[in-house]
C-alpha cells in the first residue's frame, strides 16, 4: 500500500475523530449586548399659511429650535419624524423638511430625508414627510431606501373615493365647499427605513417609520339623521367610514412588516428591527395594532407598562414597536416636558416624544467567515481557498493567525463550529440538527476537496520540473529559478 495512501487515511481518521469529539473543540462564540435609544415624534406641519404658532415662520425661526432641544435632552441614537412638511413654500426652496435638516449639520446625526434626490432615494416627493435622523458616532449607514403604501390602490377607486367624501363629512367644518378645513387626506402613505450596524457589538438595526395620516374621531350628527348623498344615516355612514379607516390602516402595518422582512432577508445577519410612527390609535383590538402584535411584535410603551392607567399623550397614537425576539425591551416613555419658547406661547409640537431603550445581543461564530449567521459551506470554501496561505483570522487562519498559514488546525476549528445553512432570513433554523451534515460527510467532503487542490499542485509542478529537466537555461514556466518543489 503506498505511502502516502496511508498517510491519508490516519489523517482523514484524525479529523473525523476530531470533528466527532464534539464542540468542545471549537472556537469559543462571543457575545456582545449593548443598550441604544430610539424615538419617534410627530413635530407638527409648518403650513404655508398657518399661524398661531404653527406656520413655517415661527417654524424655522423658534420650533425647529425647540424640536432640537428635545434631542439633545433625550440624545435618540435614532428617530423617526412625522409632519416635517415638505412641500415648497413663499420662501422658495426652504421647506420645513430641509430646514429642519439644516440644524443637524455639524452634528453627530446624519438627517435622511426622501423629498430630494440621494443615493437611497431616487424618486424625490414632496408628500413624503417623514424623515429619519441616526447618531454616526454609533451607528453606521448600511442601506436607506422608503416603501410607498397606496389606500387607493388597496381599496380600489370606489372604495377609495367614498373614503374620500366621508373623510371630508366626518372632519371639515364645511364639509360641502370643496376645501379642507382640518386633517388633509392622500392615497399614499410612506414607510421611511434606514439600515444601520452598530459599531460596539456588529449587530444591525433596520429603523422603520411612517405616519397613517387620518384617523376615525368622532361622529358629529345624530346617528338617525339621513344623509341624502349616500342615502344612509350617519350612523351608517360613520360605520361605513371606521370600517374603510380600519382596513386601510391595517393593509399599511402589514406593508410595514412585509418591507420588515424584506430587510431581515436582505441583511439578517444579526438584524433587529425597530419600528415607530404616528399610527393614529393605541387600541389593541384594532387592525393596525393587531398586524404589528400577529406578526410577534410587542407595543413597547404598553410592554413596559402593563398596569399603568396614566393618560398618554395625544390618546397614546405615538407608538413603537420591537420583537423580543430582537431586543430586549428595558424602558419606553414620553418625554412629558413642555418645551416651548420664554413666554410660552410657542410649543414644539402639539405631540410629545416618544423614546425607548433596547438591547441588543449579537452573537458571533468565529468561524462564520461570510457573516450570514452560519458556519456553512460558503465558510468552508473560503478556508480552502487560502489553505497553507498565511491570512487573517476572517479570511480562514482561525487558530494561529500570527503564527502559521491556515492548515488543519484551522479546518478542525471551523468543523467542529459547523451550524450548517438555515433558511433565508432564518438563522435559528440553522439549529436544527436534522440540517447539519454528519462530520463523516463534511470530512470526506473536505478531504476530497483538499486532495483535488494538492493532486492539481503536485501535477503542475511536475509537469513544470519536465520542462525544467529538458530545459534547464529557461527555468520554471512563469516561476523564479529559485523556486523550490516540496
Amino acid at each position: 500500500m503506498p505511502a502516502r495512501f496511508i498517510r491519508g487515511a490516519v489523517l482523514a481518521a484524525t479529523i473525523a475523530g476530531l470533528v466527532a469529539a464534539g464542540h468542545g473543540l471549537g472556537l469559543t462564540s462571543q457575545a456582545r449586548a449593548e443598550s441604544f435609544k430610539a424615538g419617534t415624534y410627530n413635530i407638527h406641519i409648518a403650513g404655508i399659511f398657518s399661524n398661531g404658532g404653527w406656520g413655517i415662520d415661527d417654524w424655522i425661526e423658534t420650533r425647529r429650535w425647540l424640536v432640537l432641544d428635545v434631542i439633545n435632552a433625550n440624545q435618540p441614537d435614532m428617530m423617526g419624524f412625522q409632519e416635517a412638511f415638505a412641500r415648497s413654500n413663499r420662501f422658495g426652496a426652504t421647506t420645513q423638511q430641509t430646514s429642519f435638516g439644516a440644524v443637524f449639520e455639524g452634528t453627530k446625526y446624519r438627517f435622511y430625508t426622501w423629498e430630494v434626490v440621494s443615493e437611497y432615494n431616487p424618486t424625490p416627493s414632496e408628500n413624503n414627510w417623514n424623515p429619519i435622523i441616526v447618531n454616526t458616532e454609533r451607528f453606521t449607514h448600511v442601506a436607506a431606501g422608503s416603501r410607498t403604501v397606496n389606500f387607493q390602490t388597496y381599496l380600489g377607486d370606489d372604495a377609495w373615493d367614498d373614503y374620500f367624501r366621508l373623510h371630508e363629512i366626518f372632519h371639515d367644518d364645511n364639509p360641502n365647499d370643496g376645501e379642507f378645513s382640518s386633517h388633509s387626506l392622500a392615497p399614499q402613505r410612506y414607510v421611511n427605513w434606514v439600515v444601520s450596524e452598530d459599531q460596539r457589538t456588529g449587530g444591525k438595526v433596520a429603523f422603520l417609520t411612517s405616519h397613517y395620516e387620518t384617523f376615525i374621531g368622532v361622529n358629529r350628527y345624530r346617528p338617525t339623521d339621513m344623509n341624502d348623498e349616500f342615502g344612509k344615516t350617519y350612523g351608517e355612514l360613520f360605520d361605513d367610514f371606521s370600517d374603510l379607516v380600519n382596513d386601510s390602516f391595517g393593509y399599511a402595518s402589514r406593508e410595514i412588516d412585509a418591507q420588515a422582512e424584506q430587510l431581515r432577508a436582505l441583511h439578517g445577519d444579526h438584524l433587529g428591527v425597530v419600528i415607530g410612527g404616528d399610527f393614529e390609535t393605541r387600541d389593541a383590538s384594532l387592525p393596525a395594532q393587531m398586524a404589528f402584535t400577529q406578526a410577534g411584535y410587542e407595543e413597547t410603551y404598553r410592554y413596559t407598562h402593563p398596569n399603568s392607567n396614566m393618560p398618554r399623550p395625544t390618546q397614546g397614537i405615538d407608538v413603537m414597536w420591537a420583537k423580543t425576539a430582537d431586543f430586549a425591551i428595558d424602558a419606553a416613555d414620553y418625554d412629558r416636558t413642555d418645551y416651548t419658547n420664554l413666554d410660552g406661547s410657542i410649543r414644539a409640537s402639539d405631540h410629545k416624544p416618544l423614546f425607548t431603550v433596547l438591547t441588543q445581543t449579537v452573537i458571533s461564530l468565529p468561524a462564520d467567515l461570510t457573516g450570514n449567521g452560519f458556519v456553512d459551506f460558503e465558510d468552508l470554501t473560503v478556508l480552502l481557498a487560502n489553505w497553507n496561505q498565511q491570512v487573517r483570522a476572517d479570511e480562514g487562519n482561525l487558530v494561529n493567525a500570527d503564527t502559521t498559514p491556515v492548515n488543519f488546525e484551522d479546518l478542525t476549528a471551523l468543523l467542529a463550529d459547523w451550524t450548517g445553512p438555515g433558511p433565508e432570513g432564518s438563522p435559528e433554523a440553522a439549529l436544527n440538527t436534522e440540517a447539519v451534515p454528519e462530520p463523516s460527510a463534511l470530512v470526506l467532503a473536505t478531504l476530497g476537496l483538499i486532495a483535488l487542490c494538492v493532486c492539481t499542485r503536485r501535477r503542475r509542478l511536475r509537469i513544470e520540473w519536465l520542462s525544467f529537466l529538458k530545459n534547464p537555461s529557461g527555468g520554471f514556466a512563469g516561476r523564479p529559478d529559485t523556486h523550490r518543489v516540496e
